[in-house]
This record gives C-alpha cells, sequence and structure tokens, in this order.
C-alpha cells in the first residue's frame, strides 16, 4: 500500500510539472500585441489677421475598415484581420487629427479645426471626407482613395472632388504601414489644399 501511495504521489507530481510547462510554452507562443498611430506635417503658423476658417467633420469610414485591428488586403477578394497589430484609438479618430494638421500645414489661407474646436474667424467653410479605400498590404503597399466636399456656412455644397495615392513603406511587414499610410494622407491634403485655394479665389463664400 505504501508503495503505491508512493508511486500515485510521484505520477501527479510528474503531471503537474507537466502542466506548468505545457503551459510556460503556451503563454510565451501567444505574440505580443503591438498598437500604432498615425503622424502629421508640422502645422504652419497662421497670421491672427487670417478671416476664414475651414471646419472638418470627423472623416467617415466603411465599416470594415473603422476597427482597431489591422485589416490587411490578401486579394481582390480577401482581407485579413491582424489582431495582434492595432490602431492606438480609433482610425476615423486618427485620420481626422491627421488631416486636420496636414491641411493646416498647407494652408496659410485659413484656420483649420474640427467641429468641436471654438471657431475664431468670420467666414467659415466646411469639408466632409469620405474615406472609399484604404487598403494595406504585408508587402507595404499602401492605396488610399477619398471623396471630399467643401461646403459653405450654410453647408450648401460647392466643390465635390476625388482623390487617390499609392505609396510604398519605407519599413517592411507591419512596422511600415503606419508611416504610410500618415504619407498618403499627407499627399492627399497637399492636393486638398491646392484645390480649396484656386476655389476660394473664385468664390464668393456665404458667411
Amino acid at each position: 500500500m505504501r508503495s503505491l501511495r508512493w508511486i500515485a504521489r510521484c505520477a501527479l507530481r510528474h503531471l503537474a510539472m507537466t502542466l506548468i510547462v505545457l503551459s510556460s510554452v503556451a503563454c510565451s507562443s501567444v505574440p505580443a500585441t503591438r498598437y500604432h498611430q498615425l503622424s502629421a506635417r508640422t502645422p504652419l503658423r497662421i497670421s491672427p489677421l487670417v478671416s476664414t476658417e475651414l471646419v472638418v467633420e470627423a472623416v467617415r469610414l466603411p465599416e470594415s475598415l473603422d476597427r482597431l485591428a489591422f485589416v490587411v488586403r490578401q486579394s481582390a477578394n480577401r482581407v485579413q484581420v491582424v489582431d495582434t497589430e492595432r490602431w492606438v484609438s480609433p482610425l476615423s479618430d486618427q485620420l481626422t487629427r491627421t488631416w486636420i494638421i496636414d491641411l493646416q500645414a498647407s494652408l496659410s489661407e485659413a484656420w483649420v479645426r474640427s467641429r468641436d474646436t471654438p471657431g475664431r474667424s468670420s467666414t467659415r467653410y466646411g469639408l466632409r471626407i469620405e474615406v472609399e479605400q484604404l487598403d494595406m498590404t504585408a508587402q507595404g503597399e499602401v492605396n488610399l482613395g477619398v471623396h471630399w466636399a467643401l461646403l459653405d456656412a450654410k453647408e450648401r455644397v460647392l466643390r465635390r472632388d476625388r482623390a487617390a495615392v499609392h505609396v510604398q513603406a519605407s519599413a517592411p511587414g507591419f512596422d511600415g504601414l503606419a508611416p504610410a499610410v500618415s504619407q498618403a494622407v499627407a499627399q492627399v491634403a497637399r492636393e486638398m489644399a491646392s484645390t480649396l485655394r484656386h476655389e476660394w479665389l473664385s468664390a464668393t463664400p456665404v458667411r
């Protein structure tokens, strides 16, 4: 009887050690979650005499993209949701903030702000931005396509336009995707700023 109890204790001890080892291996094999954020260019210093402001509404995203996990395109009909690579905050919020700063980096003719920021100018325009395409690939490619509209102070559409850019990330893998998206937003912002500047020179805004 004593030898049987000794064998049973040894077996239980061996089983416990095995479970501990297997648990340690399983935990160590789970990849760590990494978080990414967009970056923007340095905004221009605006003269206090500027009397025009551009109010940027929250950027609209397709529901399939408005999530924290990276959505990586694998083919024309297939995407992968990568839960271990995540945006540090909702992508729509990051895009809105980045677009505002990038537009201000290209526009000295207007104050650029969000709807939540108090206004300071007498002449106001509105800007609506809708992302139609934001494809990221594991090879570091980013394709960004947007539709945007310029509104007067009474929210009447003055102009509609589209922009599309392609950016190849400078860093391999997932590390290069957030900088590449940031670069794509900056390129579109520069195009928009040029168009807006021309529009303001040829239109009389509603106050």
